[in-house]
This record gives structure tokens, sequence and C-alpha cells, in this order.
């Protein structure tokens, strides 16, 4: 909710960090379902994501041990930001907790 006071104020580059981070709090805390929540309302906001934002829902999605979801994250990524290394290790991690 804290996330949601700072958003107003905030201009394009550092909403997309504020949602990155809230995002990774999901994943830390196994919540793929409001990860998701929150990637869909930053794309609602128009914020483009970025690599570090399909990172973070790729770890969202293993930290619940959600293979095929990494797997259809990792496919969204790649189609908009190139397949990037550190984002395939985060995939092969995922695919390490299943």
């Amino acid at each position: 909710e804290e996330l949601r006071k700072l958003l107003p104020r905030a201009h394009l580059n550092l909403k997309r960090t504020l949602y990155n981070i809230g995002i990774k709090a999901c994943a830390n805390a196994g919540d793929l379902e409001k990860a998701e929540l929150l990637f869909s309302e930053m794309l609602e906001q128009r914020i483009a994501p970025n690599g570090k934002g399909f990172g973070k829902m790729i770890e969202a999605a293993a930290s619940t041990g959600n293979l095929s979801a990494a797997e259809n994250w990792f496919r969204r990524s790649a189609g908009l930001c190139g397949a990037e290394a550190a984002r395939f290790n985060l995939l092969i991690g995922a695919a390490a907790k299943a």
C-alpha cells in the first residue's frame, strides 16, 4: 500500500522502479498472483516493463515453483527485451526449484 502512495508523485522511470520493487516484494513473499496484478497495473498505467521487471516476474514464478509461469514470463521478456543471460539464469533456477 505504501507503493500506491508514492506512485502519483513519481516520474515515469521512478514509477517503473517502484513497480519492480513491489513485484520483487511479491516474489520474496511467494505471491505470484499479486506480482501479476502489479505487472498488469503497470501496463494499464502505460508504463513499459523493462528487463528487470520481467526478471522479477520470473523470480516470482520461481518462488512458487511454477516452472510453466516462469517459462511464459521468460518468453514474454525475450519477445520484448531480448533473451538476456540474467533472465535465462533465473529460468534455470526456477527449473531447479520445480
